[in-house]
């Protein structure tokens, strides 16, 4: 089912001659009450699609969403004036009362998840040109607004792919799992930007947008599910994203610069498969096509999503916990969970900027036989602060609450109140392993000539490998290999180290001319298991996921996967990696490398991967 987040619109009595002659500038925030249309308003003020999110933290995952969908790629306004192949550009809507139209039952594809109605219908009802055909209806004796996806008249009977009725004076969403005429299981109205709004000057509901590659879960307030395409890191129904705060829209014109401050304020919600950043709107012969065109230049690096998670208050609710008034939006873990750590360093999020915050305002609860729990440091401003929390020892949990006691401020209100309940940090022992290499798969190999990037000769039995260059000015670069499947497959790993002993130095040491020493990996292997000359340019699963520092620990060079490697680890068997210097060579037509014992070697001196973890 192809659909598109809502959006919720507001009308302010502001005529056009005023908008486009004053100078007009976009709203840099909402000062009206949330979108209505014909006397009802789209869902209260405190809807998920009404509140702004523009103090809300970064989303954890927004770098990969992002990159998911696509950075560079551009967006589309898939709405405007005239028409596109036969048909009017954009989802329209139809505006009713109950009283003097006709009311129509439905035959629907996807009865099971759809509500049966009837359904008010006008003669000859706006109906979106295109294969989703969708009618959007808002009806005013009892503001309820009804949605169909791929609707169709025949014979004198509608049918339809499913159909959703919503009370827009409640928060209600649909039955966990139910589509509506949305593949989100959201209503398609509220994300829509209607040519009203920006005649008025500003919109203050968030707007909908179309990926390609979307999750097989989503996350709140999204009810259902639609996976499609493939790439590393699918984007869910649900996720919300913001152009960044820093992204100048001076220069636009009116009706674009209306839309890139509800980017800003309110944001764009993924509710629908299709083509990529494609955000929705309805149909006008008053939007100027050349105006929305000019959005075309934002790409998706210049948004982030936001974590909305703390706004929720009920799974099964579209209400929110924004206030005027400030208040904590979220406590956050700022690290990895579970650890063994005796430091602990918590994110909190306001839900505006705020002054007055030190370690007096807050508390630390911990359970097990957790001792010396203290707050010691709290640096931060506006919206967020970190707050660092040590023990003097005891495995258990920690948890940061925090006080109302009165010190909080925006510069006009204290905060609300305090805050409990937020992620909880759990200090356990953790589990150790250590793995050696397997000098039958590994070993080095050399570059075929200066500068083919191939390999040329390889080496799988020696007790030493060789980084570095050779006298030709060739590349030497090694893989190990280490079978990693018995690590439990539910084991959080903390740290993982990749250890190498030095054996001798030939000509200058490499680490002072070549640059640092990297390590990529793939699983379970570069090409085949065996070393072979094409794993010394053959892609790899993750690049750059450690470097060896140049000074070692008695013989041994230590290089810390970071967090992309940890999680690349294959628990299920073999783990390789590939170790080069940056640079190639020095161009002195002379050999400087250095000798690292390699799984052929004796058994003390092998390099060893050791990992640290953890079973949730």
């Amino acid at each position: 089912m192809k659909t598109k987040p809502f959006s919720l619109l507001v009308i302010v009595a502001i005529t056009l001659n005023f908008f486009f002659v004053s100078g007009f500038q976009a709203a840099p925030a909402p000062a009206q009450a949330s979108p209505s249309l014909g006397g009802c308003q789209i869902f209260p003020d405190t809807n998920f699609w009404n509140v702004p999110i523009n103090h809300l933290p970064v989303h954890p995952s927004s770098s990969a969403w992002i990159n998911s969908i696509g950075a560079n790629d551009g967006f589309h306004m898939d709405f405007g004036s005239g028409t596109w192949e036969g048909g009017l550009i954009g989802i329209p809507y139809n505006v009713v009362s109950a009283s003097v139209v006709e009311e129509y039952d439905f035959d629907f594809e996807y009865s099971d998840e759809s509500d049966l109605g009837p359904y008010p219908l006008p003669p000859n009802p706006k109906i979106e040109h295109g294969g989703d055909r969708h009618i959007l209806v808002v009806e005013t004796d009892e503001c309820k607004l009804y949605e169909i996806y791929r609707a169709s008249f025949s014979n004198g009977s509608w049918s339809g792919g499913s159909g959703a009725i919503w009370d827009m004076d409640t928060h209600t969403l649909r039955p966990d799992t139910w589509t509506s005429a949305d593949a989100a299981g959201l209503p398609i109205l509220p994300g829509l930007a209607r040519y009203e709004e920006a005649a008025a000057g500003v919109i203050t509901h968030a707007l909908r947008f179309t990926a390609r590659c979307t999750a097989n879960y989503y996350i709140w307030p999204a009810r259902h599910k639609a996976p499609s395409g493939s790439c590393p890191t699918s984007v869910p129904f649900g996720a919300r994203f913001r152009l960044k705060a820093d992204y100048d829209i001076s220069g636009f014109s009116p009706q674009a610069q209306v839309l890139l401050q509800a980017f800003k304020t309110y944001g764009i919600v993924l509710a629908d498969n299709g083509s990529d950043w494609y955000v929705s709107g309805s149909p006008n012969e008053s939007w100027d096509n050349d105006q929305l065109h000019e959005l075309d230049v934002l790409r998706g690096s210049d948004f982030e999503a936001v974590d909305t998670s703390g706004l929720m208050i009920d799974p099964n609710s579209a209400e929110t916990n924004h206030s005027d008034t400030p208040h904590v939006y979220t406590v956050r873990r700022a690290d990895m969970n579970p650890t063994a750590a005796t430091t602990f360093r918590f994110n909190v999020y306001f839900s505006e900027p705020v002054t007055g915050v030190d370690e007096s305002d807050f508390s630390v609860v911990t359970g097990g036989d957790i001792t010396g729990a203290v707050v010691d440091d709290v640096t931060g401003s506006g919206v967020g602060y970190l707050v660092t929390v040590s023990i003097s020892g005891g495995y258990g949990t920690v948890q940061l609450n925090l006080l109302n006691d009165g010190t909080i401020s925006d510069g006009v209100e204290t905060l609300s109140s305090g805050f409990t309940g937020g992620e909880v940090y759990t200090r356990v022992e953790p589990s150790v392993v250590t793995f050696t290499s397997n000098g039958t798969l590994d070993g080095w190999m050399l570059e075929s000539s200066e500068t083919s990037g191939t390999g040329g000769t390889m080496n799988s039995s020696a007790a030493t490998l060789n980084l570095g260059d050779a006298a030709g000015d060739k590349q030497y670069r090694v893989i190990l290999s280490f079978d990693t499947s018995a690590l439990p497959d539910n084991a959080v790993i903390s740290s993982a180290v990749l250890k190498i002993k030095k054996k001798s130095v030939s000509g200058a040491d490499p680490f002072s001319i070549l640059g640092a020493l990297r390590v990529d990996m793939r699983k379970p292997a570069f090409g085949t298991a065996a070393l072979a000359l094409s794993d010394f340019h053959s892609s790899a699963g993750k690049n750059n996921v450690a470097s060896f520092g140049s000074v070692p620990t008695g013989l041994w060079y230590n290089a810390s996967l970071n967090n992309a490697g940890r999680v690349y680890i294959n628990r299920a068997g073999t783990t390789q990696f590939r170790i080069y210097f940056t640079i190639d060579d020095n161009d002195n037509n002379l050999a400087n490398l250095i000798k690292f014992y390699s799984g052929n070697a004796g058994s003390s001196s092998r390099p060893k991967l050791v990992i640290q973890y953890f079973i949730p």
